[in-house]
This record gives structure tokens, sequence and C-alpha cells, in this order.
């Protein structure tokens, strides 16, 4: 039996995990790769209300690290502090017909003991001190 060759042009054979037909540590991790692509995406087009609140909570303001625009699981929660698992969610004018899919998302991460608060845009941007209250009240209780 002739061995076969493969060269740069040759696709390799994917390797079957546990006897399954498709690989799923490749899919896995190429659904982990595009969510970091939209997250870096997202971080660079950010809304006016996500750029005022990453300024109170970037540096530790508030005690806990922040991370924005993060990737938890299959989601990008839009500012999220792993510490504490908690979650900050800003609502704009792309949320206004997907509140059924906004809450079906929150009770799937909720179901892994992730806290989420929701904020619309508007709401940042006419009253930033309610809402940084209310973030701080979410992290101490």
């Amino acid at each position: 039996m002739k061995e076969k060759k493969y060269t740069s042009l040759t696709p390799s054979p994917s390797p079957r995990i546990l006897g399954e037909g498709s690989n799923t540590i490749y899919n896995s991790l190429m659904t982990k790769m595009d969510l970091m692509i939209k997250a870096r995406y997202l971080r660079h087009e950010e809304t006016k209300a996500e750029k005022m609140l990453w300024q109170e909570l970037r540096n530790r303001k508030l005690g806990v690290k922040f991370r924005r625009q993060h990737p938890v699981d299959k989601f990008i929660i839009d500012f999220y502090t792993p510490e504490i698992k908690l979650g900050v969610e800003l609502d704009g004018s792309a949320h206004k017909d997907s509140h059924e899919y906004d809450k079906l998302r929150t009770d799937l991460l909720e179901n892994q003991n992730i806290k989420i608060i929701r904020f619309w845009n508007s709401e940042i941007e006419k009253n930033l001190e309610r809402v940084i209250e209310k973030i701080k009240k979410a992290i101490t209780t």
C-alpha cells in the first residue's frame, strides 16, 4: 500500500475527537477567536455612552477591575468584572427590537452566576452619577 504524500497544497486530514465526525476542538476555538475579533472591533466602535461610562469604570476606580467588550461564554458583555462576576450592559437604538434576545441572554448568563445590570445609553448620557451609584450598589451586594 502506497503512503499518501502531503504537500502544502494538500489539505491535511482533520483529526477526529473521541470518534466524533467533526473536529469539536477546532470549532470551539474558532468560536472563541470570532468572539475575540468581534470584541476588539466593538472596543474601537464604542458609543458616546460607552466612552462616558468607561471613564468611570477603568483603572479600578470603583474598587474592581472592569474589562470592556469582554467575551463571556458565547456572548460579549459591554463591561465585565470577573472578580465578582458582574456585567454591565448598555442598550441603545440597536437594542430596541431585541428585548427577547436580551432577556434570554441575561437569563443564560445569570444561570452561570453572572449578575447583569442594564442601562439605556440615554440614561448614562443624562444622569451618569445615578448610573454609577447603581453600579456601586451592585458591587457591594
